[in-house]
Order: structure tokens, then C-alpha cells, then sequence
């Protein structure tokens, strides 16, 4: 009898957690892979449509990208500007340990960034702003 009430229970407990986990999907699905229409290369980063846009440069085994990947997919959605994701760019990126002042850079070939997370605020195809890091970020995604 023991154990029939045991699997009883285990059984109803795994049933609660199905529904749980069933109501709370939605928050499974807020993760980069929303922004999969809006992956871009680096080579294209000025080549976009729009005039201003942000582009957001993350990978996904990064901690301080993890860190704060609920603010950017927040932002994304509130759709209160273009953004394109430029995802795990060590193959086509120039990182540059001493950054010169990228304003005005037009020209993919030309552009340096320090690393991961980092924003770029384009406008008229070249770069206005630089942010990097998780701090500098989630102040700009506040703003």
C-alpha cells in the first residue's frame, strides 16, 4: 500500500511540473535565438537598409553576454530601435587591444572592437558609438 501511495504521489508531482514548465515556455523561447532573422556577417554591418540601427556583437558561451542577455532580448522587443546581431565572432572579427576612436568608420575592413558584448550605434552607415561590456551596455539599453 506504501508504495502504491509513493507512485501515486510521484506521479501527480511530475504531472505539476509538466504544466508548470508547459505555462512558463514562453520564457524558454527568450533566448538569441529570437534575433536568428536578425544575424548579420561582419563584412554587411554597413550594408543594412535602414540608415540607423544598432548592432550587438554576443557569444553564446560568454559569461558576461549571459549576463545581461535578458536586458538586450528586453530591449529587442520593445522595438525601440533596428538592432542586428552579429553572433560568436572570432572568425570574422578585428579585435584590437588598443581601441582609436571608431566614430565615423564606414568600411567593415577598418572597424576594431575591443571583444564581447559590445554595441555599435550605426547612423548613415558609420559608426556614431562604441559600448562595451556589460556595464556600458545595460547604461545605454536604459537610457
Amino acid at each position: 500500500m506504501k508504495t502504491l501511495k509513493f507512485c501515486l504521489l510521484t506521479l501527480l508531482a511530475l504531472v505539476g511540473c509538466s504544466k508548470v514548465d508547459e505555462q512558463s515556455s514562453p520564457s524558454v523561447n527568450r533566448d538569441y535565438l529570437l534575433f536568428e532573422d536578425r544575424l548579420i556577417e561582419w563584412e554587411n554591418i554597413f550594408l543594412q537598409e535602414e540608415d540607423d540601427y544598432i548592432v550587438y556583437f554576443f557569444r553564446e558561451t560568454c559569461g558576461h553576454c549571459q549576463a545581461i542577455k535578458e536586458d538586450v532580448i528586453d530591449y529587442y522587443l520593445m522595438d525601440i530601435d533596428v538592432m542586428y546581431f552579429i553572433k560568436n565572432p572570432e572568425d570574422e572579427i578585428y579585435f584590437s587591444s588598443r581601441l582609436i576612436d571608431i566614430r565615423g568608420v564606414n568600411d567593415a575592413s577598418k572597424l576594431k572592437i575591443y571583444g564581447v558584448p559590445a554595441i555599435l550605434e550605426i547612423v548613415n552607415h558609420q559608426v556614431l558609438n562604441y559600448h562595451y561590456g556589460e556595464k556600458e551596455i545595460l547604461a545605454f539599453l536604459t537610457v
